[in-house]
């Protein structure tokens, strides 16, 4: 399949997808570039199965295979964050990089779910009581479920 990057809508999130899987040698295909736009139009967490269908729904087509091997990639390149809670997968909103550690706020009433930056004094307690336990993290996230602020008023 021809490199499809040149079609694309360059939000801010696809356009740093694309570059960075560019940068690890990965083709940018129709099928990436539709779960890359997909993804970025949500504001809840995608499941595999979910993102199929969402993509399937805009009259592209894309396997789910293809779907966790994307997700698979875009999660180790921090692009997006699985939000456990949720069970699914959601872009990556913040800018600048933050590298493998999220924090998320999740609404228990509509789902939605915002990034937030960890506050760099508490990464560092965390990074200090981690070490301390001769523990070395791979990744960290940070879920707090509750209710959002236009939720609260219902």
């Amino acid at each position: 399949m021809a490199d499809s990057g040149s079609k694309v809508k360059k939000t801010p999130f696809v356009s740093a997808a694309i570059e960075k899987l560019r940068g690890v040698g990965m083709r940018i295909t129709s099928p990436r570039i539709a779960i890359l736009e997909t993804l970025d139009q949500s504001d809840l967490p995608l499941n595999a199965y979910a993102l199929q269908e969402a993509v399937t729904l805009t009259g592209k087509k894309v396997d789910v295979v293809s779907v966790y091997r994307t997700l698979k990639v875009l999660r180790e390149l921090d692009l997006v964050h699985y939000v456990q809670s949720s069970d699914g997968y959601l872009a990556c909103r913040l800018e600048g990089e933050h590298g493998s550690a999220s924090e998320m706020i999740v609404c228990d009433t509509c789902g939605n779910v915002m990034e937030l930056d960890i506050d760099p004094c508490a990464m560092t307690d965390l990074s200090e009581q981690l070490s301390s336990l001769g523990f070395k993290a791979s990744r960290i996230t940070i879920e707090v479920e509750g209710v959002c602020k236009s939720c609260d008023g219902q």
